[in-house]
């Protein structure tokens, strides 16, 4: 089967394992939450903590600010290269969950900005291949990113994830899904998204899109 075309292009990289989710029939990514905070609370006590953080511990607030400027001197975001991506786009890219903490706090408006495919970094975000992607996606959508936002191949992040993944992961979809994202989406003249996924062998994220339904 002819798979449709995806963007943006991220280098590969393995997921996180992270939930938001209430949803009464998959209980496994609950747990899983349940469990990196359990981890979270008892490095937060240890000497030498740094690195191991709470879910709410990703949110946008108490932020140091970073050097450098995201803006030009009239207010418009700064596009770093030919495919004007801001540096929100490159800091999701990379997976860098503190640059994007600021960069959201200092710079809103960033959240919703587009490169030059129509892709904001919720899109980026949403990307099989990116780093701290449930991460990066749960961050972007608690600081208010347009969780239905379409590219200009008329792409949802939801619809980026799954056209991109080669793995039955449901926890990005039920991120995004929890926040409102529509699952019916018409992938192309053949399927709406439910049955693309499962026609995948996505099991897991159809189950996940026809809970929303």
């Amino acid at each position: 089967m002819r798979h449709t075309k995806f963007a943006p292009d991220l280098s590969t990289i393995s997921e996180t394992s992270i939930i938001s989710s209430t949803a009464p029939e998959q209980k496994q990514g609950i747990k899983q939450l349940e469990r990196l905070q359990t981890r979270s609370k008892r490095s937060h006590s240890a000497p030498g903590y740094s690195r191991n953080r709470s879910l709410d511990s990703l949110l946008p607030n108490r932020v140091r600010p970073r050097s450098g400027s995201a803006l030009n001197a009239n207010g418009t975001p700064i596009v770093d290269d030919k495919f004007g991506r801001t540096m929100l786009h490159d800091a999701v890219r990379k997976g860098d969950l503190d640059a994007m903490r600021s960069l959201i706090t200092q710079h809103p408006a960033l959240l919703r900005f587009p490169d030059n495919r129509g892709n904001q970094p919720l899109h980026y975000a949403a990307n099989a291949s990116c780093p701290q992607g449930a991460n990066a996606v749960y961050m972007l959508l608690k600081a208010r990113a347009f969780v239905n936002a379409a590219n200009a191949r008329n792409q949802t992040a939801l619809l980026v994830y799954a056209l991109s993944t080669d793995d039955d992961n449901d926890l990005v979809p039920r991120i995004l899904l929890h926040h409102n994202a529509k699952p019916m989406i018409k992938v192309n003249d053949d399927f709406l998204l439910p049955q693309y996924a499962a026609s995948r062998g996505h099991h897991k994220i159809a189950a996940a899109l026809r809970e929303y339904m």
